[in-house]
């Protein structure tokens, strides 16, 4: 009998692995969120907001200092080496600087005091001038009545001849025709200024005329004249001054032409 073909062995196929694709994963769509409707201006009670706003500051500083806690607990300490711990320096402080009204203290003399003892203020005015102290006897004058305060003011003012002075004078004894007829004309505004605050309704107008007839004759000032002429209502001076002006203007332009005229 014929034996059946033997089979051949087949070869094994060669193992490949297989490899599932990779996915990277995608990130989840993220949703914004929706804001919140915010309530009219018109019905937002402005107690609440302010009340809000200061609990939410009051959170905020209280988590900063609860940070701060943490953050100095968790330092750690500085190594011992045996040496003591220097003291921390004191800060330098700042220079102390005299008030506004801090003077020196006034030295003690006897022969003050003595006067004062005895109820003598002139005599306590009289030293205190002679020594420069003008302050101390401003106001021991003011103590011993009327007539030495009055006495003591004037002798003070007149110990100073400055324009602040002169002006102050004015004030003080209400003296304005001295004080315009010795004004200085360059500083007319600040006397014309000066006048119409302190002077009288009744006296205003003979002042500024004053002033005005100064200006006119003395620095031949006429637009300054004109306005002093105004504030003391005298229109007939202030049209004198105008119309001599524009006449000398007049003269001037007519002159010019003529003299065209003749070299051409």
């Amino acid at each position: 009998r014929t034996a059946p073909p033997r089979a051949e062995p087949q070869a094994e196929a060669a193992y490949e692995p297989q490899y599932e694709p990779q996915y990277e994963a995608q990130p989840e769509p993220v949703t914004p969120a929706t804001p919140e409707p915010q309530p009219p201006l018109q019905d937002v009670n402005p107690e609440e907001l302010f009340s809000q706003m200061a609990i939410a500051t009051e959170r905020q500083m209280s988590q900063a200092s609860e940070l701060d806690a943490m953050g100095a607990a968790a330092t750690p300490p500085a190594p011992d080496d045996g040496a003591s711990p220097m003291p921390p320096e004191p800060a330098a402080e700042p220079p102390a600087r005299a008030g506004p009204l801090e003077t020196a203290p006034a030295p003690d003399d006897p022969d003050v005091s003595l006067a004062m003892l005895n109820g003598n203020f002139a005599t306590a005015v009289e030293v205190c001038l002679a020594q420069g102290r003008v302050a101390d006897a401003l106001i021991l004058a003011a103590s011993g009545g009327e007539e030495l305060w009055a006495a003591t003011r004037d002798q003070y003012l007149a110990s100073n001849k400055s324009a602040f002075m002169s002006r102050l004078s004015a004030v003080v004894h209400q003296d304005f025709d001295r004080y315009v007829a010795e004004s200085s004309l360059p500083a007319w505004k600040e006397t014309l200024a000066l006048i119409h605050t302190y002077a009288s309704a009744e006296a205003l107008q003979g002042l500024c005329n004053l002033l005005g007839e100064r200006l006119e004759a003395e620095a031949g000032d006429a637009s300054a004249a004109v306005l002093c002429y105004m504030c003391a209502a005298n229109t007939v001076k202030a049209v004198e001054l105008w119309h001599a002006r524009y006449s000398e203007q007049s003269a001037g332009a007519a002159g010019g032409g003529g003299g065209g005229g003749e070299r051409g």
